[in-house]
């Protein structure tokens, strides 16, 4: 049962039809009469199965991978057409572990796991290692969206299928909601911006939950949720601090009017008069000074006769 291989990657097969069942339910059958080597058998294979199950080298390079980037219950599962083949060996069936899978014109196919990426930086650097220079991903020259480029020249189209039910794809913008695939009929693909630069507000959010309940967007919802819970906690700490800064502008306040109250006691000490003292003082000492002109005017008209 299955496709056969060696080391040297070549193959002797006489009953020469399989048929691949995906886990949607989806028969595939192949026929691998032309094909001589493992190659010309992932050829043979792909070129039935387009993008619903991907044949590929496994990672010895001795054998054929079968990658299901279908969605469904069942397993995937090879059955072959005839009689045993006489030849040990098989194919490495894996079940899809990855967020989507890339598909350059030439039938190439990437498998993209992003579960180490934090970052659109680290988004980007996984899939052109991935991809290795087939298919190269960069930032689209305006806006915060992402542009897939595809490298190759082939018969088929660039193109990204959602793996496992992963949102990866869709959270990147380049499929929509309930979309499980998409086609470039260029060698271009451009995702959508997701990144909404917008500030943070629990005005935002409630537009932001209002078109998720419109669109019966589960996870939209589920986000809006959560936004609306660190809302009310960053309106709260707010609050806070709004409050915790307007007792600090109340103490300043009543440190400045006792301040005003000192330097005003110590200006009045300084500057400021006292009346009556002032006027006691002016009164003595201009009885002191008619004293002294009167005593002056009565010097002034003594004479020498006075004395004879």
């Amino acid at each position: 049962m299955g496709v056969p291989n060696r080391i040297d990657r070549t193959l002797s097969i006489t009953f020469t039809d399989i048929s691949i069942t995906s886990s949607d339910g989806q028969i595939f059958a192949v026929n691998l009469s032309a094909a001589a080597t493992l190659t010309d058998a992932i050829n043979a294979i792909n070129a039935v199965t387009t993008v619903n199950v991907t044949a590929q080298l496994d990672q010895d390079g001795a054998g054929i991978e079968l990658i299901d980037n279908t969605a469904g219950v069942d397993a995937l599962s090879v059955t072959q057409s005839g009689s045993s083949l006489p030849i040990t060996g098989g194919i490495d069936l894996t079940l899809p572990s990855d967020d989507f899978t890339i598909t350059a014109s030439d039938v190439q196919t990437f498998r993209i796991d992003l579960s180490d990426a934090i970052s659109v930086g680290d988004v980007i650097d996984l899939i052109n290692t991935a991809a290795a220079g087939v298919v190269t991903i960069q930032l689209t020259d305006t806006g915060n969206g992402l542009e897939l480029i595809d490298q190759t020249v082939g018969i088929g189209s660039l193109t990204i299928t959602q793996s496992g039910g992963s949102q990866a794809a869709e959270y990147l913008g380049f499929l929509q909601l309930g979309q499980t695939q998409v086609v470039s009929l260029s060698d271009r693909l451009t995702s959508e911006d997701r990144n909404y630069l917008e500030t943070d507000s629990v005005f935002n959010t409630l537009i932001r939950l209002r078109d998720a309940l419109q669109n019966n967007d589960i996870t939209a919802i589920e986000r809006a949720v959560a936004k609306v819970d660190a809302d009310i906690d960053r309106v709260t700490f707010a609050r806070a601090e709004v409050g915790g800064r307007q007792q600090g502008l109340s103490l300043s306040q009543r440190g400045l009017e006792d301040e005003e109250i000192h330097f005003r006691s110590a200006l009045s000490d300084e500057i400021d008069v006292d009346l009556v003292e002032a006027i006691s003082q002016l009164m003595a000492r201009q009885v002191s000074m008619e004293d002294s002109l009167r005593s002056s005017a009565s010097l002034l008209q003594l004479s020498l006769f006075n004395f004879i």
